[in-house]
Parts: structure tokens; C-alpha cells; sequence
């Protein structure tokens, strides 16, 4: 129970698949470079139950099954644009989610939503008269 109370829940959207996939693949290269491990076989060794529990590698693990998630979902879109080209039109349908994912794209920022003078007129502080007057307790430093 301490280690869900340690967990942050964050919720991101991103504008495409695509760019979420990005983003993961991003979080997931700086796993594998902080553990000197690719994510596939550290996924391997998790499920065998070869790591500990520690946050960091259930969050790995979690942005590593989101990944194959959001790869499978994109090249499923992506399946009815390659009928007639057989195997060769998947093979460069990877190739071509493979040069999205490792060009030097830079993670698109999530979307913020705000809303335009939410908060007009329900915070006005009061001032006095003499607002801008020079304060008594510092007439010694002028």
C-alpha cells in the first residue's frame, strides 16, 4: 500500500497516437540508458520476476506495455493504407513508424487547457489610500 501512495497518477493528452508514442519511446530510452538495459529484455527479466519492486521499474514496465499498446494501435491504422502491397507494405510500415520514433523529434508538450478569465473578479484585494507612500518604518534608508 505504501508503494501506491508513493506512485504519482498523471494524465497527459497528446494531439495523435503517434505523438504519445514519441513520448514513451523518449521516457523509455532514458530507462535504458540510466540501466544500460534495453526495455524488451528488461520487460523479459520483470515478468520473470528477476527485478525488484522498486517505483521506477513498475513505471519502465508500465510505459513499456503502453508502448507496444500505442505501436500495435498505430500500425492497425495504419493496415487497411497497405492492403495490396503485401509483406513489404508492413515491413515499411514499421520502418516508417521506426524513422517517426527515433528521428530527432522533440515530444510534443501536453495540452493545457485553460480557460480565459475563470477567475475575473473573485479576487480583488483592498488598498488603502496611502498604497503608495513611502512606508514610516523605512524613512531612516531614503
Amino acid at each position: 500500500m505504501e508503494l501506491l501512495k508513493q506512485m504519482s497518477k498523471q494524465t497527459i493528452t497528446y494531439l495523435s497516437p503517434l505523438d504519445a508514442l514519441i513520448a514513451v519511446a523518449k521516457r523509455l530510452s532514458l530507462y535504458e540508458n540510466q540501466h544500460k538495459l534495453d526495455s524488451e529484455e528488461f520487460f523479459h527479466q520483470y515478468r520473470q520476476g528477476k527485478t525488484s519492486d522498486e517505483i521506477e521499474f513498475i513505471e519502465w514496465a508500465n510505459d513499456y506495455q503502453h508502448y507496444l499498446a500505442l505501436r500495435q494501435e498505430i500500425e492497425q491504422d495504419q493496415r487497411p493504407k497497405c492492403i495490396g502491397m503485401g509483406d513489404s507494405g508492413m515491413t515499411n510500415l514499421s520502418e516508417r513508424v521506426d524513422e517517426l520514433l527515433y528521428a530527432d523529434h522533440q515530444a510534443p508538450s501536453p495540452i493545457k487547457k485553460r480557460r480565459v478569465g475563470i477567475l475575473k473578479g473573485t479576487f480583488v484585494l483592498p488598498l488603502p489610500d496611502d498604497f503608495d507612500e513611502p512606508l514610516e518604518d523605512f524613512q531612516e534608508y531614503s
